[in-house]
């Protein structure tokens, strides 16, 4: 059976897709065999969407999930061995990725929690943010941070390559081999 990652937060433009690309550029990059399925109704990702069950002889299925709480993603969560929940670091995103994390922890309870944390520079600010999450929303969820460079995803786009390939060295390929 292949380990489901689902890549999954409420709220749009916080990097679920970019994850989701990235975690399975870096997969595929390893060898695996790796089935993709975008629920996203934006299709940004760059990876064959899968209609239907995955391919049980994948060794990975990830999940790219719309801003918004779906039917779709309230059937593909509690298929979940992994959850991640990206954010970030912004008083304006506590509230959603609170959500999300709760949801997450109540319609996939077995799965692995992560969240994260998509910010240029590690600042003093997100160093608060940092604690409001530690303190108040993660229970036993993990922090990894990505820092995506903004010329790397502009260089990747225009170059119709992977992130994990323009920039091997970026933190945010960092964070996803971490993850791995």
């Amino acid at each position: 059976m292949p380990l489901v990652v689902v890549v999954f937060n409420k709220k749009g433009g916080v990097g679920k897709t970019t994850l989701a690309d990235g975690l399975a550029d870096v997969l595929e990059a390893r060898g695996r065999e790796v089935a993709f399925i975008s629920v996203d109704p934006q299709i940004g990702a760059r990876h064959a969407t899968g209609e239907g069950a995955p391919d049980p002889s994948s060794d990975y299925v990830i999940v790219d999930t719309p801003g918004a709480i779906t039917e779709s993603t309230r059937d593909l969560l509690p298929t979940a061995d992994v959850v991640i929940v990206p954010t970030i670091p912004s008083t304006t995103n506590v509230a959603s990725t609170q959500e999300s994390l709760e949801l997450a922890h109540r319609d996939a309870p077995d799965a692995l929690l992560l969240t994260v944390i998509n910010s240029r520079r590690r600042t003093a600010s997100d160093n608060a943010f940092v604690s409001q999450v530690e303190e108040g929303m993660l229970g036993d969820a993990g922090i990894i941070f990505c820092v995506p460079e903004r010329t790397a995803f502009r260089d990747a786009e225009r170059w119709r390559q992977p992130i994990t390939t323009v920039s091997p060295f970026m933190p945010v390929n960092y964070s996803v081999h971490t993850f791995l």
